[in-house]
């Protein structure tokens, strides 16, 4: 993932053929998908982020003991659990990069809301309760933490 003050850039694949554009600013995301020769635009919309009442919703924060510290700062596993189930996991170390957080806190919104807004359009097989909390509920529970970032080399002849 790249980010700068602008924007934010997520490769889905390790070709770089398919990634995630997010413009921030402008708050418009772009899917490019080279395969499919397409781009899917998707602009921010407001939504509501209520999901049924019956649905039990638990976060679960604890040190990560087996990890080493980042910065003199400790980290920890972040659990978002539905009806008891795991539905997001997450390593995280509280303030740090908190600009880079706060950009990937904007994309996690819009895309949420995007897909919150069609659910119903969503087929029923896939609406599960772990389905629903990351997608409509709980945006900014790690509002103050930022997700782990894993370094890797790009390909040779990648241009980023």
């Amino acid at each position: 993932m790249l980010i700068t003050q602008d924007f934010v850039r997520s490769d889905e694949d390790v070709d770089g053929g398919s990634f995630l554009l997010y413009d921030r600013r402008a708050k418009i995301v772009y899917r490019v998908s080279r395969e499919q020769r397409r781009i899917l635009v998707m602009r921010d919309q407001p939504f509501d982020p209520r999901v049924p009442e019956t649905l039990l919703l638990e976060d679960r924060v604890t040190l990560a003991k087996e990890a080493p510290r980042i910065e003199g700062r400790p980290v920890y596993a972040y659990a978002l659990l539905s009806d008891g189930n795991v539905c997001q996991q997450s390593l995280v170390v509280p303030g740090l990069l908190a600009e880079e957080a706060k950009a990937i806190i904007e994309l996690r919104g819009l895309l949420a809301g995007r897909q919150c807004r069609e659910l119903n359009k969503t087929p029923k097989s896939f609406v599960r309760p772990a389905f629903l909390p990351p997608t409509c509920t709980r945006l900014a529970a790690t509002s103050n933490m930022v997700l782990p970032f894993r370094n890797r080399t790009p390909p040779a002849g990648t241009a980023y």
